[in-house]
C-alpha cells in the first residue's frame, strides 16, 4: 500500500513565515477541546501543528462529505488572536515585512494582546480526531531517519488520516492524499513513508519499543 506524511505548505522566511501560518494549538487536560493561538484575521483552510490537523469551517464541511474514513472533529476555541494580517504582506521577499519583538518567531503570537474584533472575524477552526492504534515498526531500536520507519499495514484500522502509537508524523493513504490535491490543492506537502505487512516478531518489537520504561523510582521498589 502507499502511505504519505502530511506536511505544511511551504512558507517563506523560515520560522518567521511557519509561525505566521501555523500559530499555536494545544489540546486541554482531557484532549477534548485544541485550543488555537494564531495571527489572524487569515485562517489557512488545512494545517498541521505537532500531530493535529486544523482545518476551517469551510473544509470540515467538505470533509464530512467526503468518502475518507475516520473522519471526526474536535471543537477549537481561539485562545488567543492577534492582529497580523501579514496575507498582504509582499510573500516573495526575502524577509518579512514586520519582524516581532525580541526577534524570536514565537513573539509574533507571545508578545501581542488577543483582539476579540479580529477573533469575531475569522471563519472557525476544527482539529480532526485521528486515531492512534497503528503501530510503526522499525529496522533497529535506534534509527537514523525515516527511511528506517515503517507503518506496519497489519496494524493499520483503515482509516484514511492517522497518526500512530509512537506518534511523530500525521500518515495519509493514497485516497486521502488525492481528494486533498483535488479539494485542496497546494495547500500542503506530503512525503511518501514506507509501510510492510509485518512478522509478529516486528510487532512484538514495535510494542517493546513504545512500553512505558519504569523509572528510578520504580526500580529502587523492585
Amino acid at each position: 500500500m502507499n502511505f504519505y506524511t502530511f506536511e505544511n505548505k511551504k512558507m517563506p522566511w523560515g520560522d518567521y513565515g511557519n509561525t505566521l501560518f501555523a500559530g499555536f494549538a494545544y489540546p486541554d487536560e482531557n484532549d477534548e477541546i485544541i485550543y488555537i493561538e494564531r495571527a489572524g484575521p487569515f485562517v489557512p483552510a488545512i494545517y498541521k501543528k505537532w500531530n493535529m490537523i486544523l482545518v476551517s469551517e469551510s473544509t470540515r464541511q467538505k470533509l464530512e462529505k467526503s468518502d475518507l474514513k475516520g473522519i471526526q472533529f474536535i471543537n477549537t476555541i481561539f485562545k488567543k488572536i492577534v492582529d497580523i494580517d501579514w496575507q498582504n504582506w509582499n510573500l516573495e521577499a526575502d524577509k518579512p515585512k514586520i519582524y516581532p519583538a525580541g526577534g524570536e518567531p514565537e513573539n509574533y503570537i507571545s508578545t501581542r494582546k488577543h483582539n476579540a474584533e479580529i477573533a469575531e472575524k475569522m471563519e472557525a477552526i476544527w482539529c480532526l480526531k485521528l486515531d492512534k492504534e497503528t503501530l510503526i515498526g522499525r529496522k533497529q531500536k535506534n534509527v537514523s531517519g525515516r527511511d528506517e520507519l515503517f507503518i506496519i499495514e497489519n496494524s493499520w484500522t483503515g482509516n484514511d488520516i492517522f497518526i500512530s502509537k509512537s506518534a511523530g508524523h500525521i500518515y495519509l493513504t493514497e485516497k486521502a492524499k488525492k481528494w486533498l490535491e483535488e479539494n485542496l490543492p497546494e495547500l500542503a506537502n506530503f512525503r511518501e513513508f514506507n509501510s510492510k505487512i509485518a512478522t509478529q516478531q516486528e510487532i512484538d518489537f514495535a510494542l517493546d519499543y513504545i512500553k512505558p520504561k519504569p523509572s528510578k523510582d520504580d526500580l529502587l521498589h523492585i
